[in-house]
């Protein structure tokens, strides 16, 4: 079961994050992201899936992927997987989620228990 935090607490876990991302933003090529992915748990079949997901959806534009903070009604996403800190409490606060390998180290666990269907931009482009 997945656990939301109460604001409090999901502002105390934002304030412990590394503020490494929020400085600014860095875009990855499809090759670094591959080489990257590559040194993660990812399943090697995952990785252009997610490379479509991520850079066309989740965290930027067409053709690059970008290590991001966006906030939306539902919570706060952080890093190129968009990971939902306030429901992945745990991931969050063992993982630099702005540094891209860290953050797709991050996205294999999360892959590892929900598949595909963590990422709502995976049903809008793969439908």
């Amino acid at each position: 079961m997945i656990k939301r935090l109460s604001t409090s607490a999901l502002l105390a876990l934002l304030l412990s994050l590394p503020a490494t991302g929020h400085a600014s933003q860095r875009y990855y090529t499809y090759d670094e992201f591959m080489a990257i992915a590559a040194l993660t748990a990812l399943p090697p079949h995952t990785h252009d899936i997610f490379w479509q997901v991520f850079s066309l959806c989740e965290s930027t534009g067409p053709n690059s992927t970008v290590d991001s903070w966006a906030t939306n009604p539902e919570g706060p996403s952080v890093g190129a997987g968009q990971i939902r800190v306030d429901v992945h409490v745990e991931i969050a606060l063992r993982y630099d989620l702005y540094d891209l390998r860290q953050n797709l180290q991050a996205v294999a666990e999360i892959y590892d228990l929900q598949g595909y269907a963590a990422w709502s931009c995976y049903s809008a482009l793969f439908r």
